[in-house]
């Protein structure tokens, strides 16, 4: 899906969006005459039905005509581009990522504006010949039914549109954005996601009993020599349980394997850590997240942090608006923080300590 998201908008290319979304209107226009001439002349068959196609069906032919010719003017402007520090507000630290991410979305918000454009005209041209049809086969041919027909056929045309372009941004976001930030905390990527073992993090008394656990994706990677992995989950409970909200949860899931550890509970890892259980208390004071729950087994701890605010730390901005986005890679990178202060607090010294 990214793979074409970079391409940069030509003057060709807008020059025949133009062009498409021009035609759509004359086809539409078309058909809101047509429409206009058939309701009239159903409804009122004579010189009243006659003068209201020959007036209001070519007045309004002529005026949606115009709407299409402004359109596929304005398609032909280059957007403006907004100053990526002026994204990141006060965290200039973020300017970079969101200038990627920024660069990444522009192609797909212009594509949509392009698809929308000739899409609503002509789902609704579709709509009124429909509608056409209906009246002549008996059915109503009021105004403010032709109205409802025009109008829910455009916003059909921009609904396709619009998730396709939802899809694509998120999708953008997360690899560009999540990803770019990742990187910039260390030896740490944003990849695909991989298996979660619900039954073991059942067992442990991690997670909540659950049929299936969804995931957009995970970060991953080593941390002064600690495995690290932070995936925001949301599980799906058991057909058979009572409330859906008792089994349901959505937070972050981090793991940690540290191969020179090997313990059998929380309590043994935090003794020999001490940092780690301190540190792992600290979690529910993040801004949006509850208490968390961890266990530790071998050289692996897993901490479960529920999300008790919205938007969520993962949830990709609506629309690609930067001021969200730069408000949610900052959380992000909290989460990152915290991960990677986890594993500092696994790090064995030379002495035999742990490091802070």
């Amino acid at each position: 899906m990214t793979s074409d998201a970079t391409h940069p908008v030509t003057a060709k290319g807008a020059n025949k969006a133009a062009r498409a979304a021009f035609i759509a209107f004359a086809v539409l226009a078309l058909m809101v005459w047509v429409g206009i001439a058939v309701g009239a002349n159903v409804r009122a068959p004579g010189v009243v039905g006659l003068a209201a196609t020959v007036v209001g069906g070519l007045s309004a032919a002529v005026l949606t005509l115009a709407v299409g010719g402004l359109i596929a003017l304005k398609l032909v402007e280059e957007a403006p581009v907004r100053d990526s520090i002026s994204m990141a507000g006060s965290d200039s630290a973020l300017a970079p990522t969101l200038a990627a991410v920024a660069d990444a979305q522009r192609p797909i918000t212009r594509r949509m504006v392009e698809r929308s454009a000739w899409r609503m005209p002509l789902f609704a041209a579709v709509a009124v010949a429909a509608w056409c049809v209906l009246v002549l086969l008996g059915a109503s041919g009021g105004v403010f039914d032709f109205a409802i027909i025009l109008l829910g056929g455009g916003l059909a045309g921009y609904g396709w549109s619009h998730r396709e372009a939802a899809r694509e941004l998120a999708d953008v976001y997360l690899q560009r954005g999540v990803g770019t930030l990742a990187a910039a905390q260390g030896d740490l990527a944003w990849r695909k996601p991989t298996r979660i073992d619900l039954p073991r993090l059942r067992k442990e008394h991690v997670l909540p009993a659950a049929s299936e656990a969804l995931s957009p994706g995970e970060i991953a990677g080593t941390h002064r020599g600690v495995v690290i992995r932070i995936a925001p989950i949301k599980t799906k409970p058991l057909t058979d349980q009572t409330s859906s909200a008792e089994g349901a949860f959505t937070g972050v899931l981090i793991e940690l394997e540290a191969p020179h550890m090997s313990v059998s509970s929380m309590e043994e890892a935090a003794t020999a850590y001490p940092r780690l259980g301190i540190r792992i208390s600290q979690l529910g004071a993040m801004p949006g997240f509850g208490g968390a729950a961890s266990n530790a087994s071998g050289g692996r701890v897993t901490i479960a942090m529920p999300e008790t605010a919205r938007p969520r730390v993962f949830e990709p901005p609506s629309g690609g608006d930067p001021k969200a986005a730069a408000k949610r890679l900052s959380r992000i990178r909290d989460v990152i923080a915290a991960a990677t202060g986890l594993a500092d607090a696994m790090v064995v010294q030379s002495g035999g300590a742990s490091q802070a």
